[in-house]
């Protein structure tokens, strides 16, 4: 279990969140909304061990992040970063192989043996794209990376992964299957911690919901009882409805919708 207790967390003696408190579970699905700036980022950052809280405490089944091993640690939570680049050539299947490698170790001869090698074959099934294994990572697409880079997670077979914004950049094919990708996870027990910007994602793939606005947590608890439309537009500060939706087949869904006024129409 991943816990939050009156956790403050920022930059020096500069508070970007107080008094954040939350707890996710193996096999749950938590997504942080907030405006850009908000201190989605800066609370990652803080779970993972890379920034100290201010004040409070964040523990990991029970320890804090920066007492455990490098290793450790790997094996409990993986990362996948917002920015995707990588400034030297790999392939796909290498780029993979990282994340196993980095919570598993090696061989006596400190090189890749047969269960990293497994590992990331595993990872790269789950995610979808065993076809690019041969690829250079410098040469697929934005969302081709965004998946491999969830694969590379995936190979420190942890309790949780973290992604910060795993949305960003996806076309609508590459949406669904990170859609799909996040059903498994929840099926594999694996717990999801996501900041994400999109409502209707979170509607349809997340147990539980924490709302960040002006510094604070707004709203925490499950996202039937949390999100609303009313949330949504205070936290956005623009007119945003939550509605219901049939896809091709008559399955109902829940979707939220922003609606964009022009200059225009604020004058009538």
């Amino acid at each position: 279990m991943i816990k939050l207790t009156n956790v403050a967390c920022g930059y020096g003696k500069r508070c970007v969140l107080v008094n954040v408190n939350g707890e996710i579970l193996p096999g749950e699905i938590m997504c942080i909304l907030g405006r850009n700036g908000a201190g989605k980022t800066t609370l990652f950052k803080t779970i993972l061990g890379l920034r100290m809280p201010i004040k409070g405490k964040v523990t990991i089944n029970g320890k804090s992040p920066e007492s455990y091993k490098p290793r450790e640690l790997a094996q409990l939570i993986g990362y996948v970063p917002q920015n995707t680049s990588i400034p030297f050539t790999l392939t796909v299947f290498d780029m993979v192989m990282m994340g196993s490698f980095a919570a598993h170790g090696s061989n006596a001869w400190g090189m890749p043996g047969r269960e990293n090698r497994k590992r990331a074959q595993e990872a790269l099934a789950i995610a979808g794209i065993e076809p690019l294994s041969t690829a250079l990572f410098t040469e697929i697409s934005g969302g081709e990376k965004r998946l491999v880079i969830i694969a590379r997670a995936l190979a420190q077979q942890p309790l949780f992964i973290a992604m910060d914004e795993p949305m960003a950049h996806l076309d609508p094919g590459n949406q669904s299957r990170l859609l799909q990708l996040l059903q498994q996870l929840r099926e594999l027990g694996i717990g999801v911690l996501m900041n994400t910007h999109d409502p209707s994602m979170v509607l349809s793939i997340a147990n539980k919901v924490m709302a960040i606005n002006e510094g604070l947590i707004c709203a925490m608890g499950t996202t039937a009882k949390v999100l609303s439309s009313t949330l949504l537009s205070s936290i956005y500060e623009t007119d945003m409805q939550i509605a219901e939706a049939c896809d091709n087949t008559g399955v109902k869904h829940m979707v939220c919708l922003s609606r964009f006024c022009s200059p225009y129409e604020r004058k009538l």
